[in-house]
């Protein structure tokens, strides 16, 4: 078992991690898309406190996402951001509430809303994430009915000496494709795809034609991250033999139940999203790879309590 499948559970600590949203194919027109408020940039906003601005709000109502999408893509921003261990839970549930919920429905380029992270730059700057829709362009996969792209005061470069990532604050003219961005479809029945995990034919060909278990284990994270409900029933067609098959080795097993556990939040199933979690956190007691412990400690109990959240809501 590599890092490479638990990393993919969390569906952000591989396949995002070397920043996909700002590789994959984006709608032509978030070229034309520019932010200069900078009112919650310098606010005086205190550590892990989220704030939420939206700039002249339309009368024209707000767009519906449906929960799971929400999590996935706040999951991939937190990796971007390295906030899963340090941020609370209860700021975790304000900053999913103002990236995704209640979003302006326009395309005028003077309509977004501003979700702030208090002091997270080391000279006491905030983090501000810039939210805005799009009309799809014909380009767009069908059945899509908007494009949602965030945009970041901040650059995220790669320091060629070390490998380690540099995250720089700039603020000023917030500019997708030059700024920090990442961006994803709305589709017409609720659902949100990040744009990084829409289907892509031949990376699951290659996966399906592989026999390892990891291959499996990254066919079933892609087949629940797609939102698509033609291979929904493989994925635990996939993972149960993993689960039960005493020849597997423990991290298989952990990632399996992790897998099946995160499918079962997808289908909004809190009894048994919960008794795979247990599982694999029974399972993967005495694992100290921390990888896994950030997972098992951290990321999958929050990834419970945010969607009981948002169904309790």
């Amino acid at each position: 078992m590599n890092k490479k499948t638990i990393g993919l559970f969390l569906i952000t600590l591989l396949l995002m991690l070397v920043f996909p949203s700002c590789t994959t194919n984006s709608d032509a027109a978030t070229q034309k898309w520019v932010f200069s408020d900078e009112s919650l940039s310098k606010a005086e906003i205190p550590p892990q406190e989220i704030r939420v601005l939206d700039r002249f709000v339309p009368e024209n109502g707000t767009v519906t996402i449906r929960d799971f999408g929400k999590i996935v893509w706040l999951y991939s921003i937190m990796e971007q951001f390295e906030l899963h261990e340090t941020l609370p839970l209860q700021a975790k549930k304000e900053l999913l509430d103002g990236l995704f919920n209640n979003i302006p429905i326009t395309d005028d380029p003077n309509i977004y809303r501003m979700t702030a992270l208090g002091s997270y730059f080391k000279d006491g700057e905030n983090l501000v994430l810039y939210s805005s829709l799009h009309t799809p362009s014909q380009a767009a996969p069908e059945g899509s009915q908007y494009i949602l792209e965030i945009v970041a005061n901040c650059l995220v470069s790669t320091e060629k000496a070390t490998g380690k990532r540099k995250i720089t604050v700039f603020n000023g003219a917030i500019m997708p494709n030059f700024n920090w961005f990442t961006n994803g479809v709305i589709f017409s029945m609720g659902s949100m795809v990040k744009a990084s995990d829409l289907s892509d034919t031949a990376y699951y060909k290659q996966l399906e034609n592989s026999d390892d278990n990891n291959s499996k284990i990254n066919l079933s994270d892609c087949y629940t991250r797609d939102e698509l409900e033609s291979n929904d029933k493989a994925v635990t067609e996939i993972l149960l033999p993993i689960l039960e098959d005493p020849q597997a080795n423990l991290g298989d097993k952990v990632a399996a139940a992790l897998n099946l556990f995160q499918y079962s939040i997808s289908l909004e199933d809190l009894p048994l999203s919960l008794e795979y979690l247990e599982k694999a956190q029974s399972l993967g007691r005495d694992m100290e790879e921390p990888s896994f412990r950030r997972v098992l400690d951290y990321e999958a109990p929050h990834m419970y309590e945010l969607m009981k959240y948002m169904l309790e809501s």
